[in-house]
């Protein structure tokens, strides 16, 4: 989200790479009366992640009233075929200390949808009102985290999918928190990985949704084939001393 601060209008939000067109309005996504779904851009709210700062950025606001903002993958995550991809995205999401345990419901993702078939199989990574991550894969089908994160700090979310023409599926979630170092090939643990999944769908957008009263800033959504090609090179932790 390398924009100019202040409103973008969806016309002129096409920047980034390996994208197939802008960002657009999710179909979903219930924006109030007069909002044309321009999109707040934001000074960096995230501050620092595992001791690196991230001042002097631009990111996506999303307020109470953002609902979901979707974009077409110039290459789709294709369930249907032999694959492993990677899928990570810099967020802060913000709720103040008297609203910790919330009488609304609220919640934070990242999804993988198919423009084919927009409520079918997914990969919904969710931040839910327990702050246990959630793996969504389709109506009803949850894996959860028995451990909740924190929020109020920067977060790095990452997902591993390994898809199977013939076989199981095993997608994994994580969360880092500011103040995790981040693994150097990937994730020694996930806070949640699902059990048997079969999917056939080709994922070709990406969704950012909030719901509730308070309001995430999203920043380097990216997805690669390869854990080092969807971690910020300034996020990089260094390998392993060669051997003398």
């Amino acid at each position: 989200f390398n924009y100019p601060k202040g409103k973008l209008p969806l016309s002129k939000a096409g920047g980034g790479r390996g994208w197939a067109g802008n960002w657009q309005v999710a179909p979903l996504a219930k924006l109030p009366a007069g909002d044309d779904g321009a999109l707040t851009i934001s000074d960096d709210h995230i501050g620092t992640l595992g001791a690196v700062k991230t001042e002097g950025q631009t990111m996506l606001e999303a307020d109470p009233t953002f609902g979901s903002r979707m974009r077409k993958l110039a290459h789709p995550v294709q369930m249907d075929r032999d694959g492993i991809y990677y899928l990570s995205a810099m967020v802060r999401w913000e709720i103040p200390p008297d609203q910790m345990q919330p009488k609304e419901w609220r919640y934070l993702r990242v999804v993988l949808r198919s423009s084919a078939d927009y409520m079918g199989d997914r990969v919904m990574l969710t931040l839910p009102p327990n702050l246990k991550p959630q793996l969504q894969t389709a109506d009803g089908i949850n894996f959860n985290s028995p451990t909740p994160v924190r929020v109020n700090e920067a977060q790095f979310w990452c997902a591993k999918i390994i898809a199977r023409a013939d076989g199981e599926d095993e997608i994994s979630f994580r969360i880092y928190g500011e103040n995790d170092v981040l693994d150097f090939t990937e994730p020694a643990t996930w806070h949640v990985t699902t059990r048997g999944v079969r999917s056939n769908a080709v994922l070709d957008l990406l969704v950012l949704a909030s719901g509730g009263s308070c309001t995430a800033w999203f920043d380097r959504v990216r997805l690669g084939t390869s854990w080092r090609a969807i971690v910020p090179p300034e996020l990089a932790t260094p390998g392993p001393a060669p051997t003398k």
